[in-house]
């Protein structure tokens, strides 16, 4: 992907980003909402890490010292081949995100809004449709333009407690103790 490209890039997802963002004044519910501003999140995250290899690339063409400009040059490759590698090997995001369960394991179901509990497993929980105020025509249009898909989950799961003997203790540093070797 080259600058040029990865410029349309940016104006598209800037573009989608104020739709979805104007499409947000009119969700009736906070989960609506909720996801109007993942999905935001989402288009942001994707703009930055583009404008990160434009201004890169503008940086390796400017830099006079041979061994800087290496440097960035090398920097800017890894940054386009992790670009790439994100765009176009991208598995379709989660609409809903990923969210933790309170700490009991409960969490409020999106769809019924009853309370369930989640165990260690991620449970997936199906979106329909419906309940996100227009939100999926905006998505497949992104999906046409930019690549970018998203499948209408949301996955919950229950983080797992720490284990204090997983952690170890180091000894304090002493600086004229024996060196084991």
């Amino acid at each position: 992907m080259n600058s040029s490209q990865a410029l349309n890039l940016i104006v598209k997802l800037a573009g989608f980003k104020l739709l979805v963002r104007a499409n947000r004044f009119g969700c009736d519910s906070d989960f609506a909402r909720e996801t109007h501003d993942y999905v935001i999140a989402v288009l942001d995250g994707f703009r930055a890490e583009l404008a990160e290899l434009i201004h890169l690339a503008c940086q390796a063409t400017c830099e006079t010292d041979p061994d800087e400009q290496d440097d960035l040059i090398y920097h800017l490759l890894q940054r386009q081949n992790a670009t790439e590698r994100n765009w176009y090997d991208c598995q379709p995001l989660e609409v809903g995100g990923w969210n933790r369960s309170e700490p009991d394991g409960s969490f409020r179901h999106p769809v019924t809004g009853k309370t369930e509990f989640a165990d260690e497993i991620p449970r997936v929980i199906d979106i329909p449709r419906e309940r996100l105020c227009g939100l999926p025509a905006i998505l497949d249009d992104i999906e046409i333009e930019c690549g970018i898909a998203f499948t209408y989950d949301m996955v919950i799961y229950k983080p797992r407690p720490r284990n204090p003997e997983a952690t170890k203790t180091m000894p304090a540093f002493d600086p004229d103790a024996e060196i084991p070797w």
